[in-house]
């Protein structure tokens, strides 16, 4: 289902935990993402699972 087709979603606390699995609920929702967070997670983390756009 794409609840969140062409809506934007910020995230705070978008690189671990609650906020990753938010963030990553969203994109399979197909939401816009704008996302903050203290750690940059490339590997496993919501940077490495955003696909190019």
């Amino acid at each position: 289902m794409q609840r969140f087709t062409n809506r934007t979603a910020l995230i705070t606390g978008g690189t671990s935990g609650m906020g990753l699995a938010t963030a990553r609920r969203l994109l399979d929702e197909g939401a816009y993402l704008v996302s903050t967070g203290q750690d940059l997670v490339v590997d496993g983390g919501l940077v490495g699972s955003v696909p190019a756009a």
